[in-house]
């Protein structure tokens, strides 16, 4: 999505932090690469020296990934609270909410009577998607966004995964109805319900990779077919750990 569809520049500089990780993750391999072959080249330390070496060196950088990972998880936060505060409805009296928050409830619970009729995976996909149809119909936000709400919870309570088609059509049901804000914080969603476990295997390769001093060329990208490629110091000419 266009970053600058966001007009809060905390949510904007947050979701630019977290396109930039997979990146600074990436030169942190390649130091953690021309550290480990410098300590391999030292003549004056013994096979147990090196190794004693090269577990500090680890230690250090996985220190920085653990800071550059608790950012990530921070710049999260901020996001999900900004795409949150798009879709709170205007402030009411007690009873109204309740009221609200009621047939939002049963909304729901209409929704799960049919769904757990259904035994079959692609029966129970197929009548979601009716659902969805019924609702843009009938022009039923209120059940559309029960159904948003709720469906992934109760798919996982059932060992389902949720499809990328069924999300992805309540997102374009519910732009179709969005103010400009609302659109941005869906588009921004969709990113981040795809990007952010990319984000996530991006660290553990990280991990991976100093914890056994293994060498890759490449990490996941933030976008989805998107990779980083490493440009890692190459060991010289009759370079010997032992």
């Amino acid at each position: 999505m266009d970053v600058n569809l966001i007009k809060s520049s905390e949510v904007r500089n947050a979701l630019e932090t977290l396109r930039e990780m997979p990146t600074k993750l990436g030169e942190l391999l390649e130091q953690s690469r021309a550290e480990s072959i410098a300590i391999g080249l030292n003549t004056n330390l013994s096979l147990t020296g090196k190794n004693d070496a090269y577990n500090k060196s680890a230690t250090k950088f996985m220190g920085q990934v653990d800071v550059l990972e608790q950012q990530a998880k921070t710049m999260k936060g901020v996001i999900e609270n900004w795409i949150g505060e798009q879709f709170q409805r205007p402030a009411g009296d007690a009873a109204s909410e309740l009221l609200y928050e009621f047939k939002l409830s049963q909304s729901w619970r209409r929704i799960e009577r049919i769904l757990d009729g259904i035994e079959q995976r692609a029966s129970l996909i197929r009548t979601i998607e009716e659902l969805i149809n019924d609702f843009v119909k009938s022009d039923d936000m209120l059940s559309l966004e029960a159904l948003q709400t709720e469906l992934d919870v109760y798919l996982k309570s059932r060992n389902m995964a949720m499809p990328n088609e069924i999300s992805n059509r309540i997102l374009e049901v519910r732009a179709a109805h969005a103010s400009p804000n609302q659109r941005a914080a869906l588009a921004l969603l969709d990113e981040m319900s795809t990007s952010y476990p990319r984000l996530t295997a991006c660290f553990s390769e990280v991990r991976r990779c100093l914890q056994n001093r293994a060498t890759i060329g490449i990490l996941p990208g933030w976008n989805l077919g998107e990779q980083v490629s490493l440009n890692m110091p190459a060991e010289p000419a009759g370079y010997s750990w032992s």
